[in-house]
């Protein structure tokens, strides 16, 4: 990356810092679209690009289009701004809004809302059973391409950074 994109990055960074939302991933060749919120859009969208550059995401079907599109065939978008509190409502939307209007197939989110499973939204009981699993020695990275989860969630997971109040007996 030259100094000049590498500027925009930092601009683009400091603008997003610690805004909260939902956003996109849209493949603009096939437009596949990968929907997410954050309460930190700008950390997020940096997991999500440090691991499809890294060729390790753990969503596959959002990985593959990555893999054979390129990273050029890729928009990041802010749908909307929003509390924590309302991430999870307004994902839902947005989500419901894309079934209508572009159909199921062309979403890239492995588990919706509704079940529990999207993004970095884990139940108790899953968070519990990931720090059992990986106090036990099962590989971190396995148990985030399992719960639908970026690696680094479960990395702050286990390290109690996050789910705090659950712990391993």
């Amino acid at each position: 990356m030259d100094q000049e994109a590498d500027i925009a990055q930092c601009r683009i960074g400091v603008a997003l810092h610690s805004k909260s939302g939902i956003y996109t991933i849209t493949n603009v060749v096939n437009g596949n679209i990968y929907v997410g919120c954050s309460k930190d859009i700008w950390q997020r969208w940096r997991c999500h690009y440090d691991e499809l550059i890294r060729v390790c995401h753990s969503n596959h079907k959002l990985q593959q289009d990555w893999n054979q599109y390129g990273k050029g065939s890729f928009t990041f978008e802010i749908v909307l701004e929003c509390s924590e509190d309302r991430l999870l409502d307004q994902e839902r939307d947005v989500i419901e809004k894309l079934k209508v209007s572009i159909g199921d197939s062309r979403l890239l989110n492995l588990a919706m809302v509704e079940k529990g499973l999207n993004g970095e939204r884990l139940t108790d009981a899953q968070a519990l059973e990931i720090k059992t699993r990986a106090a036990a020695g099962e590989v971190k990275k396995d148990l985030a391409k399992e719960f639908d989860v970026c690696y680094a969630t479960v990395m702050n997971l286990c390290s109690g950074k996050t789910y705090s109040r659950i712990s391993v007996s």
